[in-house]
């Protein structure tokens, strides 16, 4: 990640002895990082010419995996468990997160060989194991007509799908990259050449000065963690179709639209009527 050490370094220097006081330095730190992880630079395209690897883990609170390439992130997926799983054995709750995971990504999966890393130890004799209880069959079934072998990782080893386990939410959150990703982000830079303020900030930011607001990763400008989108009834409308009319996204209602919406981008102007 370019420019990892600069954008993390408040968070480091919590890890300090007797240091550690959350501020707003430190949220800003947090927010970036956050967005330089989906950005498209971050995320790979797949290729089906390969293996593809699944990692998972549960917490007491959630699941979380990372689909995967040659060691590069392909997907992200992160799901509260609702309070009947949240009082599941860990042997279940692990259980729970292999077969979600295969679930949602049954199109990268089905018909190719993969592999799924747990650090459930239990669960990688999953093929071998005698079915005892009705979960165990339930479960089992829906990887049914999978190709795949478990292999174990250690849980200090396993930070990424760990980290989507504990986020305390109800949201799905699924990270994919495509072409359209390339293509927004052009004219999200080509609005800010049409606003005197934003060349104003860029041009500090350039030249190394601090704003308290703002972030220039990777030629993209934020502001708290967020991308700054410039005035456009185009570009807004660009963005609304993004977030409303693909397939993942499944033509969601306004709220929900907006708030996904408003996750990644800083919008300065809705087109009118949306």
């Amino acid at each position: 990640m370019q420019n990892y050490g600069p954008i993390s370094k408040p968070l480091t220097n919590l890890r300090r002895k007797n240091s550690f006081h959350w501020n707003e330095e430190a949220q800003h730190a947090f927010d970036a990082l956050k967005t330089a992880m989906i950005a498209a630079r971050i995320l790979a395209l797949p290729n089906f010419l390969k293996p593809f690897v699944v990692e998972t883990d549960a917490s007491g609170l959630g699941i979380g995996a990372v689909l995967m390439q040659d060691a590069h992130a392909i997907a992200y997926l992160s799901k509260a468990l609702s309070p009947n799983h949240q009082h599941l054995s860990a042997y279940k709750k692990e259980f729970l997160a292999v077969v979600i995971a295969v679930e949602k990504w049954r199109p990268y999966l089905l018909g190719r060989h993969f592999i799924i890393k747990t650090n459930h130890f239990s669960l990688k004799y999953l093929i071998e194991q005698q079915i005892t209880t009705p979960f165990q069959g339930k479960s089992l079934s829906k990887l049914m007509g999978f190709d795949y072998e478990i292999c174990f990782k250690k849980g200090k080893e396993n930070v990424v799908a760990d980290g989507l386990s504990r986020i305390p939410t109800v949201q799905l959150i699924a990270l994919t990259v495509s072409s359209l990703d390339y293509e927004l982000l052009a004219h999200i830079k080509q609005s800010w050449k049409n606003d005197d303020s934003t060349q104003i900030i860029l041009d500090k930011l350039g030249k190394g000065e601090t704003l308290p607001e703002y972030t220039l990763s990777q030629d993209i400008l934020y502001r708290n963690g967020k991308i700054v989108v410039g005035k456009g009834k185009d570009l807004c409308s660009k963005i609304i179709k993004l977030f409303h009319d693909s397939s993942l996204e499944g033509h969601s209602g306004v709220a929900i639209t907006v708030k996904r919406m408003m996750y990644p981008f800083l919008v300065e102007r809705t087109p009118q009527g949306h």
